[in-house]
């Protein structure tokens, strides 16, 4: 189960699942142990114990690039890539707990750096929301 969840969740987030399923971890079996929950590092114990691939390379298979790849691939600032995936412009996933994350290639219409000044990234990112509601997507797959 891990395995599958490794696809599309993050180690809190595979934990979080787990304990809402009702599965606990091996220990909690010992007398006085039985109200322990998995963690984070529970799911990371067992990825590492059973050879699972991890989240980033499992992100990287599907060719997602690490910031500086995209920044070079968009000719832009490597902080203009944070900002784009703070506002929905290019999609962003998560690796880990911490926050890092890997950018999914943006496709056949890649955005472009503009002037801030008269077009702001607000009004790019309803545009991009707009863009996707209208093909029928929704605004995560963009």
């Amino acid at each position: 189960m891990v395995d599958q969840l490794l696809d599309h969740h993050v180690y809190s987030e595979i934990a979080a699942i787990l304990n809402e399923r009702g599965f606990r971890p091996g220990g909690s079996a010992r007398p006085g142990q039985g109200g322990n929950r998995f963690t984070a590092k529970h799911v990371a114990y067992v990825m590492h114990t059973y050879g699972l691939r991890s989240r980033y390379d499992r992100l990287r298979q599907r060719g997602m690039l690490n910031k500086k790849e995209m920044a070079k691939r968009l000719g832009v600032h490597e902080q203009t890539v944070d900002r784009w995936a703070k506002y929905g412009i290019i999609q962003a996933h998560f690796y880990n707990d911490h926050g890092w994350h890997l950018y999914e290639l943006p496709g056949p219409n890649p955005p472009v750096k503009h002037c801030s000044r008269w077009d702001r990234l607000v009004d790019r990112a309803e545009t991009v929301r707009a863009d996707a509601q209208r093909v029928g997507l929704e605004p995560e797959e963009v």
